[in-house]
């Protein structure tokens, strides 16, 4: 059976100072880690706005493609129409 060494007082304290050394490192560590996500989470708010904008974008080329093509012919669904207008809300509550 291995007899356990008794440790100095010195031999004490630099454990100590090493872990403490070791500590400070996984902080700055972390801290850096903060920062990195940080500048990535601000990216990604970026391009949801990027993505919100060609959504909305889109839809305004496909609601004027479909508002122009119904305006010109009046008809949709076998059905004619005497005019049309943008922007109409239909409820049947009304």
């Amino acid at each position: 059976m291995k007899k356990e060494k008794e440790l100095s007082w010195a031999e004490i304290k630099a454990m100590f100072a090493e872990t403490d050394k070791q500590f400070k490192e996984t902080d700055r560590r972390f801290k850096e880690t903060d920062k990195k996500v940080d500048k990535m989470c601000e990216r990604i708010d970026r391009l949801g706005e990027h993505l919100g904008g060609i959504s909305n974008s889109n839809g305004d080329m496909a609601e004027e493609y479909f508002f122009n093509t119904l305006n010109r012919d009046k008809k949709f669904a076998n059905e004619t129409f005497d005019r049309m207008k943008r922007n109409v809300s239909y409820d049947e509550n009304d």
